[in-house]
């Protein structure tokens, strides 16, 4: 799933219902910029489209990596420099740790390693040559690719009219302090930086141009600036941009006046990162203020709207015990949260984050890139081992699964007090 994980991108079972292909937007976004300079840039997905013909011959070949396909992809950009008789190779990636960019560079023989903050220099890049960045933002020219192989189950589930979906950015960057453990602050630095309004409706109106109806917003956080996104809503509405969107928040970054206007510019979803149920384990992890009373009014508040509204946990927490965890999925129960309003992720240590580095120097985890998807235990904390936060794992998708099969209350409780029973064992 490209974008996810603050770019480092995560791998899905082969048994998850979702269907999540987002396009290469990074990729797109150079491309652009390239074009605009005068150079002539052609993206081919061969993720998607492994049958695309390739030209004969390029002066330079880019590669986006992800780090679960990091050997993958290194030896892809060595298989095509030879192939295509480039004389440059360049590797794209939001990964953010600097000797894990030495690595990649070895592995890959690029010329270049970069991120997509360094898009606006790619031309130099490419060429080897002191070329100018560009300095206004320049967006994905989605022209370039198949718009029709795309996809985002959780959008398209909700209206099953629309019949293309894309991915795009209103803004980039997460200035609040998790990141400690999340990629996102590592991947896309602490700054706040809006791509400009009148750039990102001229932007929606060329995605609705293409036949496009579905967008997927990927801000760390779309509503960080909350007047800023009530005026795009009210551009999107006067102008008749008929768009279903969906997009990634805080929920101090929400209130109702907002959402009204979300929905009428055809906002249908919203993930909203919570972390956990547990009081004790917000105090200490970053959201400090969070109240989850209001989590559960915002919620209805939403589906009043027409809005689905899906709230993001993380399973083994810094400083979470056996206990914050079970208090967290008995938080999702009490809600009467569905498995389509959740979704349960694993504490990770992306390389660029202080959890990296921790977990590195105490031993914790060995860094294996097809290991860190976000969602298998891969590293203990300092309270809880990985074989305990792989029961907890276990634990979650069994609640998944009971919910998915309409468990009633009966079943629900004896499921917890399971749960609980474990949670009791640690302090005996």
């Amino acid at each position: 799933m490209r974008s996810y994980s603050g770019g480092y991108g995560d791998l899905v079972e082969e048994t998850d219902d979702d269907e999540i292909v987002f396009p290469p937007l990074e990729l797109l976004r150079a491309a652009a910029v390239l074009n605009v300079q005068g150079f002539e840039a052609e993206v081919f997905d061969l993720q998607v489209l492994p049958a695309q013909p390739l030209p004969r011959r390029t002066d330079a070949v880019i590669v986006s990596l992800s780090m679960p396909t990091l050997e993958e992809d290194c030896e892809s950009l060595r298989r095509y420099k030879a192939m295509l008789g480039a004389s440059r190779s360049v590797v794209l990636t939001s990964i953010a740790d600097a000797a894990l960019l030495r690595e990649i560079a070895e592995r890959s023989g690029a010329d270049a390693v970069f991120a997509p903050r360094d898009i606006p220099s790619v031309a130099g890049l490419c060429s080897g040559a002191p070329l100018a960045a560009v300095t206004a933002y320049v967006p994905p020219d989605r022209s370039l690719i198949d718009n029709s192989v795309y996809r985002f189950s959780p959008l398209t589930d909700i209206d099953g009219s629309l019949r293309l979906v894309t991915a795009a950015n209103a803004s980039f960057g997460c200035p609040y302090p998790c990141g400690y453990y999340c990629p996102y602050p590592a991947a896309e630095g602490t700054k706040f930086k809006p791509v400009p309004l009148d750039v990102l409706v001229a932007e929606l109106q060329a995605i609705k141009a293409l036949g496009i109806d579905g967008v997927v917003f990927r801000d760390p956080t779309f509503s960080l600036d909350m007047p800023r996104i009530a005026t795009l809503c009210d551009e999107i509405e006067r102008r008749g941009i008929a768009l279903a969107w969906w997009c990634e928040t805080r929920l101090d970054r929400l209130d109702e006046a907002l959402l009204a206007k979300m929905a009428l510019a055809g906002c249908r979803g919203i993930e909203v990162g919570v972390e956990s149920g547990d009081p004790a384990s917000q105090a200490s992890n970053t959201r400090k203020h969070l109240d989850l009373d209001r989590l559960v009014a915002i919620r209805d508040h939403a589906n009043r709207l027409g809005i689905k509204m899906q709230f993001l946990f993380i399973v083994g927490l810094p400083g979470d015990e056996r206990r914050n965890i079970v208090n967290t999925y008995r938080f999702i129960v009490g809600c009467g949260l569905d498995t389509s309003e959740f979704n349960l992720s694993t504490i990770t240590p992306y390389p660029g984050t202080q959890f990296y580095e921790d977990a590195s120097a105490r031993g914790w985890f060995s860094f294996k890139p097809d290991r860190m998807t976000g969602y298998r235990a891969n590293s203990r904390t300092d309270k809880l081992t990985v074989e305990e936060i792989a029961i907890a794992c276990r634990f979650g998708d069994d609640l998944r699964a009971a919910l998915d099969g309409g468990a009633e209350p009966g079943e629900l409780d004896q499921l917890l007090g399971e749960m609980e029973d474990w949670a009791a064992a640690a302090a005996q």
